[in-house]
């Protein structure tokens, strides 16, 4: 009883320490981590309570790593893959590709199915980070709870997808990591143009809803700040994306949103990034395939 009840006080201490996560979100990532049958590991984590810290990124390094053994990751990267292959180049302002049809028809089903604790707006701020309590991400956490989020996370994670990105965009994307928030923007909402450019060195934002209108409610695109050229179409399971640079302005225009837009914003950042529960695979760079083996 003493040793369920410190176990208890040192699960509250964790918890503290990101209110996204539940008593019992962590107690299950100590059990992924260590097994059922080192329930004195999972113990003793409360016994030195200085060395919590170390032990939280074990739960996270290990929960849940790369794979692409898993049917359904196997089939979204051939989606992927296939999106890629038949995507549409822009050159004005900036170069973006578009893409449909990016994940398999279950998957989107999926993530569309998906509903978190979501910010209801008024008059918006123009950015998201006022609202990081209501921020959702494709993270070990998230990844273990909805198989749709695993599947996406471990398709993007893979050398396969790496490659063809690298392909397409020549660029070189090793040593970064994944991270893909998971977004549900409502009535109010809008985002100030801006370029991303800075620890995210590619962006890809998939469009997922399919209410009344949302077909209109796509990406802005802007020469500059305050030079609208074009909104990107948005009909479920279509996407557009983009190498961060110095003129890469993009964001959301105002406009009426009829119940709640989803999107999975995904991204590769660099080794420097702080919030190390928002990745897909915190202990794990992403990697390219061989060279031999790119098709």
């Amino acid at each position: 009883m003493i040793l369920l009840l410190i176990l208890n006080n040192t699960v509250k201490y964790i918890a503290r320490q990101d209110n996204r996560m539940s008593q019992n979100d962590i107690i299950q990532l100590l059990r992924l981590a260590y097994g059922r049958k080192h329930e004195n590991t999972i113990l003793g984590i409360s016994r030195e309570v200085w060395y919590v810290g170390p032990y939280v990124q074990r739960i996270f390094d290990m929960a849940l790593s790369p794979s692409v053994d898993d049917p359904a990751t196997a089939k979204t990267i051939e989606t992927l893959k296939q999106a890629f292959n038949t995507s549409q180049a822009h050159v004005e302002p900036y170069q973006y590709f578009e893409y449909q049809a990016i994940f398999p028809d279950d998957v989107l089903t999926g993530l569309q199915s998906v509903e978190l604790p979501h910010f209801q707006y008024d008059q918006g701020y123009g950015a998201r980070n006022i609202y990081n309590k209501y921020r959702h991400y494709f993270n070990q956490i998230n990844n273990q709870r909805y198989p749709s989020f695993a599947s996406v996370a471990q398709a993007f994670q893979s050398s396969e997808i790496i490659s063809s990105i690298e392909s397409c965009f020549k660029v070189d994307l090793s040593g970064l990591s994944l991270r893909i928030e998971f977004t549900q923007d409502t009535d109010g909402f809008w985002l100030q143009p801006h370029t991303d450019i800075g620890a995210k060195k590619f962006t890809m934002l998939i469009y997922l809803s399919d209410g009344p209108g949302h077909e209109h409610l796509g990406t802005d695109i802007y020469a500059a700040p305050g030079q609208h050229v074009r909104a990107c179409p948005a009909k479920p399971n279509a996407a557009m994306a983009f190498i961060p640079t110095d003129h890469t302005w993009h964001g959301f225009e105002k406009r009426p949103i009829n119940g709640v837009r989803k999107t999975a914003i995904v991204n590769y950042v660099t080794a420097d990034w702080q919030q190390r529960d928002e990745l897909a695979f915190p202990a794990h760079p992403v990697k390219s395939a061989p060279d031999e083996t790119r098709v």
